[in-house]
């Protein structure tokens, strides 16, 4: 619109003193139309009408607008300008600054507002996705989608945004923390691209979690917190089309044959979380995860399990357990005793390193999947 009687800017600030008083609605505006302090206030040339308010903020909402990306470009600005307190994570000897995306649903039952849908939560609402920066949880970037919309349906894109915004606001280095509905290739790709380190929930969708015992067994640290509770901490890395460099996955596997109670069980109680990740392990065998909590719950190649056995290389494998276990069972054993007994199998471990590389560290895929 050329020459509007009333700017984007009194436009915007006009809503913007609504939202301050809780007020939503366009009409609310009309009884400030003839206030005095209001204009002074928030320096307004003129005070909109409610028709000129929902018409404008309309037009704003179209992409070709670009009001959104105007928004979040000077959202990001202000909180480097106001040097806000910006908190990161201890990763190994280096401090990255966390970016949390998840989708959050909305409760928007009983009402008909266009795109409300069934969410996966199981009511009526919408399926916005959000993207926090620092631990202070700094919002860089938002989208409003429909509530059946899926997950991952457009993350890829919402993620390179994000790591954008995020680096307007910071020159640290970026982690992008991510939970199982968005484990995807898709998004390993952009952060390898954008060159961030992440933490992505797997989703083991169908895959047996017997299956991820036996990787434990073979290539993981066992530490038997007490009778009838094994827990296996490692690490494995494999080679995938289209990354320059392996991937990787931590594990961290729990086997009870006994419960908390002492009852003995028929069929063996099997706990299973993995993660992709591009942290490392430093040669002496400190942990790059000390101190990272990742999200709560994401792909998972049906081939991969075959690749995993021809990419991994023992002596590599095995420091890397060795860092694990470094890093895991701290917080996995509770006794003194048996923390002492892990340290000490861990120095032990971390020695051999040197002298395995030559020896083989698991099966075959073949002869393990056929096992």
């Amino acid at each position: 619109m050329e020459n509007p009687y009333h700017s984007h800017a009194d436009v915007m600030k006009s809503y913007i003193g609504l939202l301050c008083q809780g007020k939503s609605d366009f009409d609310h505006i009309e009884p400030f139309r003839n206030d005095d302090v209001f204009p002074i206030c928030l320096q307004l040339q003129k005070v909109p009408s409610s028709p000129t308010l929902r018409q404008r903020l309309d037009r704003a909402a179209t992409e070709a607008a670009g009001w959104n990306e105007i928004l979040l470009e000077e959202s990001a600005d202000l909180i480097r300008r106001v040097q806000a307190p910006l908190t990161g994570v201890q990763a190994g000897s280096v401090v990255c600054v966390p970016l949390d995306i998840d989708v959050s649903p909305f409760d928007n039952s009983g009402t008909r507002k266009e795109g409300v849908c069934r969410t996966y939560k199981g009511f009526d609402g919408y399926a916005p996705i959000f993207a926090y920066l620092g631990q202070e949880g700094y919002g860089v970037n938002v989208e409003l989608r429909e509530g059946s919309t899926h997950v991952q349906n457009g993350t890829a894109a919402f993620l390179t945004r994000s790591i954008a915004y995020a680096r307007r606001v910071t020159d640290l280095p970026i982690l992008v923390r991510m939970d199982a509905g968005n484990d995807s290739l898709d998004n390993l790709r952009v952060c390898h691209r954008e060159q961030v380190d992440y933490i992505i929930k797997a989703n083991l969708r169908k895959e047996p979690k017997e299956l991820w015992l036996r990787i434990a067994e073979s290539s993981g640290i066992c530490c038997q917190q007490r009778e009838g509770k094994k827990e296996y901490v490692g690490f494995i890395e494999f080679t995938e089309k289209g990354f320059d460099r392996p991937l990787r996955q931590v594990f961290h596997v729990i086997e009870r044959t006994i419960d908390r109670d002492g009852q003995m069980l028929l069929v063996p109680e099997i706990e299973v979380n993995v993660y992709w990740t591009s942290l490392a392990a430093d040669r002496g065998g400190s942990s790059s995860y000390t101190g990272i909590t990742p999200p709560a719950n994401s792909f998972t190649a049906k081939s991969r399990r075959i690749s995993i056995w021809s990419g991994c290389r023992p002596g590599s494998l095995q420091r890397i357990i060795s860092y694990c276990m470094q890093a895991c069972l701290p917080t996995i054993c509770c006794a003194s005793s048996v923390r002492k007994a892990c340290a000490k199998t861990t120095h032990r471990f971390a020695a051999t390193c040197s002298a395995a590389e030559s020896e083989p560290l698991f099966k075959t895929s073949s002869t393990w999947l056929s096992g």
